[in-house]
């Protein structure tokens, strides 16, 4: 048989993904990398996976490229964009 909600339709229309960090911010430091560089890479790959495969949603991104964003604004460009999902991706580095 078919999925209990089978007929529902998707429902997220709009994503923000923010890539931490970024600008003066380096965040989590590696032997080669910064944290900012990688969530950054991350952010955009995961924007353009779901706007080439995922018909009808929209993706806005915090940053697309390396400048400082601060947290507030942020968290204002998901609310004033009216988005259904905000993720957030940051990275951590250990020896």
């Amino acid at each position: 048989g078919l999925p209990l909600f089978w007929h529902v339709e998707n429902k997220i229309t709009k994503v923000v993904i923010d890539a931490g960090n970024g600008g003066k911010d380096p965040g989590a430091l590696g032997k080669f990398s910064m944290e900012k560089d990688i969530v950054l890479d991350v952010a955009l790959r995961t924007g353009k996976y779901i706007e080439e495969n995922i018909e009808g949603v929209e993706v806005i991104y915090t940053r697309k490229a390396d400048e400082f964003i601060e947290l507030h604004k942020r968290a204002q460009i998901a609310n004033e964009s009216g988005a259904d999902v905000f993720i957030s991706i940051h990275c951590n580095s250990n020896k």
